[in-house]
């Protein structure tokens, strides 16, 4: 399944399982969440800006295997800005690397 650029109720209804269940699924583990916020610093890796727990966890490819989904190295620490610009370029298929 080709995830990028698809809503967690389109991933959802296209797996049979709620909105929130697909969020359940999809989203990192709280651990490795904790990883990457600490690895940059609670800063936003897009912009800089101090973030606390109000940071997204922004997957920078979707094409992997389940094992690599999750793995730190496609994991970015962004403010929700930079994550809503992230995504509206994925969209436009340009690619931004925000580390």
């Amino acid at each position: 399944m080709y995830l990028e650029g698809q809503t967690y109720a389109e991933i959802g209804k296209a797996l049979g399982v709620s909105r929130q269940r697909s969020q359940q699924l999809i989203r990192p583990p709280t651990a490795i969440r904790h990883l990457v916020q600490g690895r940059a610093s609670s800063k936003c890796e897009g912009c800089g800006i101090p973030l606390r727990r109000d940071g997204h966890v922004h997957h920078i490819s979707s094409e992997l295997t389940a094992d690599a989904w999750n793995n730190l190295d496609n994991l970015r620490w962004v403010c929700r800005t930079c994550h809503s610009f992230l995504h509206s370029q994925i969209q436009a298929t340009i690619r931004i690397d925000v580390g």
